[in-house]
């Protein structure tokens, strides 16, 4: 992906969403798009795929929710759950 691009779809998003995954904190793409989301204070909703390990670091720092999924089919079989859990929160703020 371009870099105007990427940067173009985190600043027109609501939320920046990043998928957790043992490899994110070695690629450095993902490592910039997070600093990226982080420098325009987007709201971050964390998707970690189980049995990934890390602490939350000042990476993200607006974290409005956080989902541990098995994996991508996972991820898709929840999606009402998610999207509920989204509504509910965009309901209190």
């Amino acid at each position: 992906m371009k870099i105007r691009d990427w940067r173009k779809g985190i600043e027109d998003s609501e939320y920046f969403i990043p998928i957790i995954d043992p490899t994110f904190f070695e690629d450095p793409q993902c490592i910039e798009q997070a600093l990226y989301a982080k420098n325009l204070k987007k709201s971050t909703i964390l998707f970690i795929i189980k049995g990934t390990k890390f602490i939350i670091p000042d990476l993200f720092e607006n974290i409005i929710l956080k989902i541990e999924i098995k994996d991508g089919k996972d991820l898709m079989e929840r999606q009402e759950e998610i999207l509920n859990r989204l509504l509910k929160i965009k309901t209190i703020q």
